[in-house]
């Protein structure tokens, strides 16, 4: 409850009362205030009279300003997902909430830091429905809350903020291409700074073959021996925020073509030996 009134001449102190009743028989908060503001905590609804009056330096107190109110809190929302701690793949992001009369509006708001301060806070006043989507995002933690607005255009309480983490997109590998000497995986997406990059034997990556970071959307590696391998890749995005690993790609790295060769003609020469 934040309260404020015209400053008075002289007055070096201000005693604030607020009570249920007109002729103030219980009071529910009675404090001073140095400034002609204060913030008090909220009375639960209903109705109720607030009265102020000025302290000079003797200690003398003036007359009563009094003025009637009515407290009528509007209970924020409950947030749905994300939940706190979820991590939304991409850069679109879902939000929804519950717990308010149909057809109410709220105010909603999405930022890096719980203080909600500043131009990099996104804002959007939300009618008629209790969700909204937005892309765009880029990777990085978050937080994001959401409120009633009153039929006066006054905002409600604000539910503690909820936090989750946008990772990004797992890129789309390509099939490798297989040269004599070396491999070399190509893939695609969002771009980003940096990339990590698996090869395998099992699909699992229990123990990779390759484990290495790229700053391109391409490696290079040395032709292994023939066999099936797998072969992942996922952004390292700005911040130390790393999106999940895309599907593993299957491949078949073939026999060399003179082992095909010269393996039959070391059978005929083997059993002619015989």
């Amino acid at each position: 409850l934040r309260l404020q009134w015209p400053p008075v001449g002289g007055a070096v102190r201000y005693r604030i009362q607020l009570a249920p009743d007109p002729r103030f028989r219980t009071v529910i908060e009675d404090t001073t205030s140095t400034s002609a503001r204060l913030s008090l905590p909220a009375p639960p609804d209903g109705a109720f009279w607030l009265r102020v009056r000025a302290i000079d330096r003797l200690g003398l107190e003036g007359l009563d300003a009094v003025n009637a109110m009515t407290e009528d809190r509007l209970p924020p929302p409950t947030p749905m997902p994300p939940r706190p701690g979820a991590a939304v793949t991409g850069t679109r992001a879902a939000f929804s909430w519950s717990g308010a009369a149909a057809g109410a509006r709220y105010r909603w708001q999405l930022a890096r830091t719980p203080g909600f301060a500043g131009a990099a806070t996104l804002e959007r006043v939300i009618a008629g429905k209790s969700d909204v989507t937005i892309d765009g995002v880029q990777p990085g933690r978050y937080v994001w809350r959401v409120a009633v607005i009153g039929a006066r255009g006054e905002t409600g309480e604000w539910r503690a903020p909820q936090s989750y983490t946008q990772e990004p997109a797992p890129p789309r590998l390509a099939p490798p291409e297989v040269a004599r000497h070396l491999i070399r995986l190509r893939w695609s997406g969002a771009a980003a700074a940096r990339y990590q990059v698996q090869l395998a034997r099992d699909p699992g990556f229990a123990r990779p073959l390759v484990d290495q970071e790229v700053d391109s959307s391409q490696l290079s590696l040395r032709r292994p021996r023939a066999g099936t391998y797998y072969a992942r890749v996922r952004v390292i995005g700005n911040g130390g925020i790393s999106g999940p690993y895309g599907a593993p790609l299957r491949f078949e790295v073939p026999i060399p073509l003179w082992v095909r060769i010269v393996l039959p003609l070391a059978a005929v020469a083997a059993a002619l030996s015989l």
